[in-house]
């Protein structure tokens, strides 16, 4: 049976928004129609998405999907910004590894430096099991961060409890900030069980 390949682009308000599908040939929809950045690479099997001109509202997750006799997410991409402005930068611990049953608090420290105004604070979670998604997100700059707030270094801590970890809970973590116009991703922390 032939496959239908698709990408859906998901934003931080957990939005999913087609952006291409090849099956026969390629065709891209909504505001990715008709604009020259996007462009696919179906060659010898591929669906590469290449995006040029990367612009602040391509930061984003995007999907492969391959829909046949049944929907496979074959790879999701996070698209984040890289030389952010106003010394915003996020540090999350890489790897956590407990025991199940256990509870454990993931935390992501968020350096502000001089960005000021309206920021948000989301976490996803990307496993080999579904697709990344949205888990939680903290409201605007007039939220408190947890505990472990710095006014000296304009830094703040927001954590993201974990209840009697099980196998389902593993994979990997990412604390992400939209602030000052732009999104930045952090790298992640990997959740494993400990046998």
């Amino acid at each position: 049976m032939r496959r239908k390949l698709y990408w859906y682009k998901q934003n931080l308000e957990n939005t999913l928004r087609m952006t291409s599908s090849y099956f026969d040939k390629s065709e891209f929809y909504n505001e990715f129609k008709n604009n020259d950045r996007f462009k696919l690479d179906n060659k010898d099997g591929n669906n590469n998405l290449e995006i040029t001109n990367v612009q602040i509202s391509d930061s984003a997750v995007y999907h492969c999907i391959c829909v046949g006799h049944h929907i496979h997410f074959l790879m999701n991409v996070y698209v984040t910004i890289k030389n952010f402005s106003a010394g915003l930068w996020i540090n999350q611990m890489a790897l956590e590894t407990v025991k199940p049953g256990i509870s454990l608090v993931l935390n992501c420290k968020v350096h502000f430096g001089t960005c000021a105004g309206q920021y948000r604070v989301h976490w996803f979670k990307q496993s080999e099991e579904s697709a990344a998604g949205v888990l939680y997100s903290h409201g605007g700059s007039s939220d408190q961060c947890d505990n472990n707030t710095n006014t000296s270094t304009n830094s703040c801590v927001y954590s993201l409890p974990i209840h009697n970890v099980s196998s389902e809970q593993t994979g990997t973590y990412y604390c992400a900030v939209d602030a000052c116009g732009q999104v930045l991703f952090g790298n992640g922390t990997r959740v494993n069980m400990k046998s």
